[in-house]
């Protein structure tokens, strides 16, 4: 399945509050998708993500992602999935990618935004594909960065095909520039949330990037 470019966010989000929400999204297909950090609401959500045929889209935020890989593995979903693991841990990328694809689950790569990305990358190309973070929390930056364009740029100069998301502080001002910089796919969750109607809300966002 082709992920849609906005892929909700849940993060921080309390599931009782948002669930219609998240229901109406999938039901109208404004969004065939499910950002989740780390492992939170993943079994909450299983039932209704397999009754709309939604993409599960993890980012893995501990040292051991081979860990959240199996714990995913043993809740044997019907449903895609993919898993972003930290170029920052000192986990065996291959074993990474291997293990997730016998098991049908798409293998990517979490990049923090202090990370430079240079010719070692092209060893990453076996990666589905690559998670962008657009905030750097060590340096106090929570707001999105623009030099996350920038990386974008310079991973295509090394893997032209690359299939890259942005995750952390996007809002809709930032939707048409990080899609015109050659974002695959959007991580969005309190720009939508957030907001008083979050279904009114993701339309709009859908609407501003078929005029693109």
């Amino acid at each position: 399945m082709k992920l849609k470019i906005i892929i909700p966010s849940i993060f921080s989000f309390d599931l009782k509050i948002i669930s219609k929400d998240i229901e109406k999204i999938l039901s109208s297909q404004e969004a065939n998708a499910i950002h989740f950090d780390g492992l939170d609401g993943l079994a909450e959500l299983k039932n209704l993500m397999e009754k709309y045929k939604t993409i599960a889209d993890i980012h893995s935020l501990t040292d051991r992602p081979l860990e959240d890989l199996k714990k995913i593995i043993k809740m044997d979903m019907n449903l895609d999935v993919r898993l972003a693991m930290h170029l920052e841990t000192k986990t065996d990328v291959n074993e990474f990618i291997n293990l997730a694809r016998e098991n049908n689950i798409s293998p990517g790569l979490a990049i923090k935004l202090s990370t430079p990305i240079t010719e070692k990358f092209k060893s990453y190309s076996e990666f589905d594909y690559f998670h962008l973070i657009c905030n750097g929390e060590p340096a106090n930056l929570k707001a999105f960065q623009y030099s996350v364009f920038e990386k974008i740029s310079a991973l295509r100069s090394i893997i032209p095909d690359a299939q890259i998301t942005l995750d952390c502080g996007i809002k809709e001002e930032y939707i048409t520039p990080a899609v015109n910089a050659g974002a695959t796919n959007l991580i969005i969750g309190s720009a939508i949330f957030k907001n008083i109607n979050p279904f009114e809300t993701i339309k709009k966002f859908n609407r501003m990037i078929h005029k693109i």
